[in-house]
């Protein structure tokens, strides 16, 4: 009886997941290498020349698909600057702030799903909400537009950058799109993972009273 209840305890939690669901989760992804040279000041911590530098976008536009699509900045649900695999990253959500100081252009896609166009010019630097960071600086601008510096921290203090012209970001064929699970596909995970969870309880059990 007691295992009967767990089961639907399980599944009626991830029908409320489910139902919470939103559609259209996509995250875009820019890769670069870390070079500041151009400025001559100190790299963000745990950065050095020619790591990797990855900007990764999650949006959501209330869409069910990649194709035929536009985001703009209000789309945005967060923002991540990843460095070096991990070694500095930030979490950001512009719109859980102050808001974007430049949002000109939109992430668009053709019926392939194909991005067409990116933004020419989206960056914060007044009331940086970081969600989170393992930085021990305090992060406070990041840009995306066709200027060389991305990233700053300490009050500009420290920076990472990107090499060459610098407009690398606002060109469509840098940024790779894809769908990001919906919570409605994690309910179903979860639903599953409970359900094993219960079995393997029940199987414990089991053995204990052989």
């Amino acid at each position: 009886m007691f295992r009967a209840i767990q089961l639907a305890v399980c599944v009626a939690l991830m029908a409320v997941m489910a139902g919470q669901s939103q559609a259209g989760f996509v995250a875009v992804t820019f890769l670069s290498t870390a070079d500041n040279s151009f400025y001559g000041g100190s790299y963000v911590d745990n950065v050095s020349f020619g790591d990797q530098f990855k900007v990764v976008i999650v949006m959501d536009n209330g869409g069910s698909t990649l194709s035929n699509q536009t985001w703009n900045a209000n789309h945005v649900l967060s923002v991540t600057f990843d460095f070096n695999n991990g070694a500095h990253k930030t979490v950001l959500d512009p719109n859980g702030g102050g808001g974007f100081d430049d949002s000109v252009g939109s992430f668009v896609t053709n019926g392939l799903g194909q991005l067409t166009e990116v933004p020419f010019s989206w960056y914060d630097e007044s009331n940086v909400n970081v969600i989170s960071t393992n930085s021990t600086q305090t992060p406070n601008a990041w840009y995306l537009n066709n200027d060389n510096n991305k990233y700053f921290t300490n009050n500009y203090d420290f920076e990472v950058g990107i090499p060459g012209s610098g407009i690398d970001n606002t060109i469509a064929s840098n940024w790779t799109i894809s769908s990001v699970p919906e919570p409605s596909s994690l309910a179903l995970f979860g639903i599953g993972t409970c359900v094993a969870g219960v079995l393997a309880a029940r199987r414990q059990r089991r053995d204990q009273k052989q």
